[in-house]
C-alpha cells in the first residue's frame, strides 16, 4: 500500500520515472537535430576545411620561398654532413699538436696519405694557425695555396690565421694587402670581423711605419705601412664595412693614434667609443 501511495503522488506531482523519460527523450530529441546545410562559400566550411586547404598548398610556399625555413636548400647546414669520426680525431689531434707548438709533427700528420679522404678547409684553418702560432708564415702560406688549389674554400678563420702570422712577424705590408682583399669580397663569409680588424691593430702596435716599394704601374712607387698609417687604413675599410668595434678594437686605435701624437684625433675616438660601447 505504500508503494502504491508514493507512486500516486509521484504522478500528481510530476516526480519519479516520468519526468526523468521526459527529460531524457528531450535531450535525444536535441541530439538528433538535423545538421543545417552549408552553401560551398559560406564562412564555417572555408574554416572546416582550413586545415586541408593549408596542407594542399603548401609545396606553393616552399616554391615561393615565404617559408625559408621549411626548406633545406636556404640552409647549407642542412646540406651539409655531418662530420666523420675519423674527421673528428683529426681535428682533435692537429689541435692538441698546435697548443704544444708541435709544428713538424702536426704537418707530417696533415700531409699524411691516410687523411686524404678526411682532410678539409678545417683541418687546414688549424693547421695555418699552428704554423703562425710557431712562426713559420711561409708553411700557413703553401698550406692556404695548396688549399685554393684543390678548389677548398679558406674560410674566414684561416685568413685571419694567416693574418696573425704576418703580425707576429713584422709583415704589415703582406697584413694589410690580405685585409683589403678580404674587405673588397662580395662573399659575406670572406668578410673580415672584429677578431681580423683587432689582429691586425696589435700587429701595427708592433710594427713601427716603414716604406715599401711597389711595382703597381709602369713607374715604381714606394708605399708606407705599419703603425698609424695601416692602423687607420684599416679602420676606414672596417667601417665601410658597418663593422661592430668592440673595446679592444677602440684601444688598439686610440694607443695608434697616441704614439702618433695625433692627441685630438686620439680624443675624437675615444668620444666615439664611449658612445658606442657605454650608451
Amino acid at each position: 500500500r505504500s508503494s502504491r501511495r508514493r507512486r500516486a503522488t509521484a504522478r500528481r506531482t510530476g516526480r519519479g520515472r516520468c519526468t526523468s523519460r521526459s527529460s531524457s527523450s528531450k535531450k535525444k530529441k536535441k541530439k538528433s537535430r538535423p545538421k543545417k546545410q552549408k552553401t560551398p562559400g559560406s564562412h564555417d566550411d572555408n574554416h572546416v576545411g582550413g586545415k586541408r586547404k593549408r596542407a594542399a598548398t603548401s609545396p606553393q610556399h616552399h616554391r615561393t620561398g615565404s617559408h625559408p625555413a621549411s626548406n633545406s636548400s636556404f640552409h647549407p647546414s642542412a646540406q651539409r654532413s655531418a662530420p666523420t669520426e675519423a674527421a673528428l680525431a683529426l681535428s682533435s689531434k692537429l689541435k692538441e699538436l698546435s697548443s704544444r707548438k708541435r709544428l713538424q709533427e702536426a704537418l707530417r700528420l696533415y700531409h699524411d696519405a691516410s687523411n686524404d679522404a678526411v682532410r678539409d678547409g678545417h683541418h687546414g684553418s688549424i693547421m695555418v694557425d699552428c704554423c703562425s702560432r710557431c712562426g713559420d708564415v711561409k708553411a700557413g702560406e703553401r698550406i692556404v695555396s695548396d688549399m685554393e688549389a684543390a678548389g677548398t674554400h679558406v674560410s674566414l678563420q684561416a685568413k685571419t690565421a694567416l693574418l696573425k702570422g704576418y703580425s707576429h712577424s713584422g709583415q704589415i705590408k703582406k697584413g694589410i694587402e690580405l685585409y683589403r682583399s678580404m674587405c673588397a669580397s662580395r662573399d659575406r663569409r670572406d668578410q673580415p670581423n672584429v677578431r681580423t680588424l683587432n689582429t691586425l691593430l696589435r700587429g701595427c702596435l708592433w710594427t713601427a711605419a716603414s716604406l715599401h716599394k711597389t711595382n703597381d704601374g709602369d713607374t715604381p712607387q714606394r708605399e708606407v705601412s705599419g703603425g698609424v698609417i695601416t692602423g687607420e687604413e684599416a679602420w676606414r675599410l672596417s667601417k665601410g664595412l658597418n663593422l661592430s668595434f668592440d673595446a679592444s678594437s677602440y684601444e688598439y686605435s686610440i694607443a695608434l693614434l697616441c704614439q702618433a701624437l695625433r692627441c685630438e684625433e686620439a680624443n675624437r675616438r675615444l668620444d666615439e667609443m664611449k658612445s658606442a660601447l657605454l650608451a
